[in-house]
């Protein structure tokens, strides 16, 4: 990557969570936000999109795109590496979550000698580095689960596995702003999913 301030976009899915305006506040202006907004195939909420009271203030930020799809969750989730067109990264990061530690300097000194690769970023307060930022994403795509991943027409990949640590960026995660009711549509659809992936052999896939 030559440049020493590669073009960056973040992509996430979103559904009805009021958390994503955290998310948004808590992204650098410079950078382009891609946002999905549907419900998960399999979902038991109550309409397609989130509400245009919610929708209409995501619109308001500058660098925001919505995008509706509603779908697979790995389906949605491949949404934002196909509209990254152009950029020489991007980062992943659900709407529960925010960017909660940021050191420009490190963080692009880094990326800069990135060529290639998914690559980890330490997620708060669980010190747990996963895979949410690649480079040259529009050739990413999930592949028949939110665990795999292919790059181009190449082999397989967990979601799990990163390339290396990024330096200059946290990503802190909490359900604090969700309410009672979304937890609870979110957990009925996590369990029928894993009952689902189980039941297909997706672990199998590695």
């Amino acid at each position: 990557m030559d440049s020493s301030h590669p073009r960056i976009c973040v992509g996430l899915v979103w559904y009805e969570d009021p958390s994503v305006f955290r998310t948004i506040d808590s992204i650098p202006e410079d950078w382009e936000i891609i946002i999905v907004d549907g419900r998960f195939e399999g979902s038991k909420a109550e309409t397609e999109y989130s509400s245009e009271e919610l929708r209409y203030k995501v619109k308001k930020y500058k660098n925001v795109t919505l995008i509706d799809f509603s779908g697979m969750e790995y389906q949605s989730r491949s949404v934002y590496f196909e509209h990254s067109e152009g950029f020489d990264i991007l980062i992943v990061i659900d709407s529960d979550e925010w960017i909660s530690y940021f050191d420009a300097e490190l963080f692009y000194n880094y990326v800069k000698r990135l060529e290639s690769g998914k690559h980890t970023i330490n997620l708060v307060p669980k010190n747990s580095w996963i895979p949410r930022l690649f480079v040259d994403p529009s050739k990413w795509r999930y592949y028949k689960s939110h665990r795999n991943l292919k790059y181009d027409d190449g082999e397989i990949q967990n979601v799990s596995r990163g390339d290396s640590r990024v330096n200059g960026i946290e990503i802190s995660t909490n359900e604090d702003l969700r309410s009672d009711k979304l937890k609870k549509t979110i957990q009925e659809y996590q369990d029928q999913l894993w009952i689902y992936e189980t039941k297909e052999g997706i672990d199998d896939m590695m």
